[in-house]
């Protein structure tokens, strides 16, 4: 319809008092925000828009710079930010538990130094258990088992220092024995049978390998009585192994070189110890220095067939 000048004029000024449509209403992806900063502009009333365009510059920069730019990024994209946090918080639990219920430094140290044992990796079985127990000096296990590397890599010395500590730390028969056993080795004879007879002692289950060890130790000390005593108890108790018939021989073999007959007890042994086996050339050495001492003393005990020395057949 027709309109005056004037009419179409207020209502033109009416419509205008209403404002623009709503910047959100046309995209509801611009930051609330920005959006009253553009309406700001197009406001009916002077005062409500912004006072110079220094002042629209500023606050047009301020709702540009990155950290807003990243919050209506992230309040645009809900849902991905939504499922990006939860799989980084999943991420994040995940690695917590990790390391919560992963064991300590120590305690993996000497899980590693174990398997280098088992499989026979003994120096660097050694290098794991030193990690460990530094870590943790208070570990009688890894003590044990450093021990234990010690003593296959021919380290006695060594290997009874750790056994040493690791019984303080918690005694064990077992630690006490293998502490004997490395005195044994680098000849400390008497304080080995101490530590045997300790580790008997506190209840260590193979009595009959100890008391052999015992005997062997009161032989090299020069002690041939308690020797026989202790190496016929390991053979009482069980007569399955072949070390207590062999050192018997020695001590018959000790005996006859002071000028004591050697007794028919001591062939018996020998034939024991022959007969339990296992080969080797020290133990045949010394059977054979036991029949060459008979021998010389009675010639009944050579074979006719060979040649006595000197003689020809």
């Amino acid at each position: 319809m027709d309109l005056s000048v004037k009419e179409l004029a207020f209502q033109l000024c009416e419509r205008q008092k209403k404002g623009p449509t709503p910047v959100r209403e046309r995209n509801g992806q611009v930051d609330s925000r920005l959006a009253r900063l553009i309406e700001s502009c197009l406001a009916f009333e002077p005062e409500q828009r912004p006072e110079t365009v220094r002042d629209f510059a500023a606050a047009l920069r301020k709702e540009l710079a990155p950290v807003r730019r990243a919050v209506r990024w992230m309040g645009n994209h809900f849902k991905l930010v939504a499922s990006t946090s939860a799989l980084a918080f999943a991420s994040i639990v995940a690695v917590a538990l990790f390391f919560a219920f992963r064991p300590p430094y120590s305690v993996r140290q000497l899980q590693q130094g174990l398997a280098y044992n088992e499989q026979g990796q003994y120096a660097s079985a050694v290098d794991s258990l030193s990690n460990s127990i530094r870590e943790d000096p208070s570990s009688s296990e890894a003590l044990f088992a450093r021990g234990r590397a010690n003593q296959r890599l021919g380290k006695h010395l060594l290997a009874y220092k750790d056994y040493n500590l690791a019984y303080r730390l918690k005694a064990m028969p077992l630690t006490k024995a293998c502490e004997a056993y490395c005195l044994s080795r680098i000849k400390y004879h008497k304080d080995a049978i101490a530590a045997y007879l300790l580790a008997l002692d506190v209840g260590y289950d193979s009595p009959a390998l100890l008391y052999n060890n015992i005997g062997f130790g009161y032989l090299m000390l020069g002690q041939i009585d308690n020797a026989e005593k202790y190496l016929q108890l390991a053979i009482r108790l069980d007569g399955s192994h072949q070390a207590p018939y062999y050192n018997m021989v020695q001590l018959f073999l000790r005996r006859a070189l002071h000028g004591q007959p050697i007794p028919a007890v001591a062939f018996a042994f020998a034939t024991k110890a022959v007969t339990i086996g296992p080969p080797s050339a020290e133990r045949y050495q010394g059977l054979a220095a036991l029949y060459a001492t008979a021998a010389r003393r009675d010639s009944a005990l050579i074979c006719p067939s060979y040649p006595i020395r000197g003689q020809s057949r």
